[in-house]
């Protein structure tokens, strides 16, 4: 009963980190394609971080990527399997209390 028990935790545990595997490469082709499509300074999923009713946005560090932002930036806000949505950054305030920027942003379109 206990092998049993054990060999379906390693099977388990062994399909996870393929799923996981999977993923990491999707999120990665999902960020290249938006990188050289439409220029992004950013990609960001669309979790938690993100406010829709005041039209701003936290960048985690967990982000497939984030280079330079600033006005004007382009933001991708999605995910691999989803809908992704462009957006423009109109304005940056910088948190008081630490754990990075506030990005303010205006919708510009999907991301097709």
């Amino acid at each position: 009963m206990i092998r049993a028990t054990a060999s379906a935790g390693v099977a388990f545990a062994e399909r996870m980190i393929r799923e996981g595997e999977v993923y990491a490469e999707a999120v990665r082709r999902w960020t290249e394609d938006l990188r050289s499509r439409h220029d992004v300074a950013a990609v960001h999923f669309d979790d938690g971080w993100i406010d829709r009713e005041k039209g701003s946005l936290v960048i985690p560090s967990y982000a497939p990527f984030v280079g330079p932002i600033t006005v004007g930036s382009l933001i991708a806000i999605g995910f691999p399997d989803k809908a992704t949505r462009l957006v423009r950054v109109i304005r940056i305030e910088e948190s008081l209390l630490g754990g990075g920027p506030r990005y303010f942003f205006e919708m510009v379109a999907d991301a097709g």
